[in-house]
């Protein structure tokens, strides 16, 4: 149990740190049960002194909290960043999982939900301008709901910007520019057959990786006469398994007992 976190009910904070996602000038740390929501505070702060903000006892704390999601299930979720955008994937009920976006406000100086959540979203990551997720084959027939279709599969959706287009260019951390403004709509389904609940997913520079244990494949971002789309470029295999994949800017980096080793892409 830690301290250091307190937003005014009895609730207790367990194992807070567990994990950590942060950009630029926000940040989403979590415990066993809950996402605590972080900005960086600036001079002159507006909302320093709000009610909500459960970590600002002293005036010169660097980051104030300003928003706390329930997991829904003690340990489960993810939280991904991208500017000013949120997604957070929790339990809704007690066996229904989804995937939320959320925008920040600054003159509320909290989040507000950017559009319809996302029903059955398995791993996901939030890149600038592009979101991805998995989504497992439904337990019956009936559509999920949500975002895609009513089939499995990793959905890559873009960023509208606020003329209705597509944010359609390739720069920036997540393959977008941050200029979109908009609202997230489907641009295509890809169908990695080996994808799992425990795949990893990372979105950027124009690239989505996915991989898991002995395998990654790679997927590349191309101009076509109507719009961007994604192509399978690279499929990886390796004589021996990684616990863990990470990847940044040109390099896949593969965890296991012995340590990381490190692969250009």
């Amino acid at each position: 149990e830690n301290e250091g976190v307190d937003d005014g009910d009895e609730s207790r904070v367990v194992n807070f740190g567990q994990s950590v996602e942060l950009d630029g000038r926000f940040a989403c740390v979590t415990d066993l049960n809950y996402f605590y929501l972080f900005r960086r505070k600036d001079d002159g702060d507006e909302h320093e002194n709000d009610d909500n903000n459960a970590n600002n006892n002293n005036n010169n704390t660097a980051w104030v909290q300003f928003e706390k999601v329930e997991r829904g299930r003690e340990r489960y979720g993810k939280c991904s960043i991208a500017n000013d955008t949120f997604a957070i994937q929790s339990y809704v009920t007690s066996t229904k999982k989804a995937l939320q976006l959320y925008v920040y406000d600054d003159e509320l100086g909290g989040v507000a939900p950017l559009q319809d959540r996302f029903e059955r979203s398995g791993p996901m990551v939030l890149g600038i301008d592009r979101l991805v997720y998995l989504k497992p084959p439904p337990p019956s027939s009936s559509s999920g709901g949500g975002g895609g279709g009513g089939g499995g599969g990793l959905f890559v959706y873009h960023r509208e910007r606020d003329d209705g287009n597509a944010t359609e260019t390739t720069s920036g951390s997540g393959g977008g520019t941050g200029t979109g403004g908009g609202t997230f709509a489907l641009r295509q389904e890809l169908s990695p057959d080996r994808a799992s609940p425990k795949t990893m997913l990372a979105v950027e520079n124009g690239l989505i990786v996915i991989g898991e244990k002995r395998w990654v494949r790679i997927y590349s971002e191309r101009e076509e006469d109507d719009g961007t789309t994604w192509v399978e470029t690279e499929d990886i295999a390796f004589e021996r398994p990684y616990r863990e994949f990470l990847f940044s800017g040109r390099n896949l980096f593969g965890v296991n007992g012995n340590g990381v080793e490190v692969f250009d892409v």
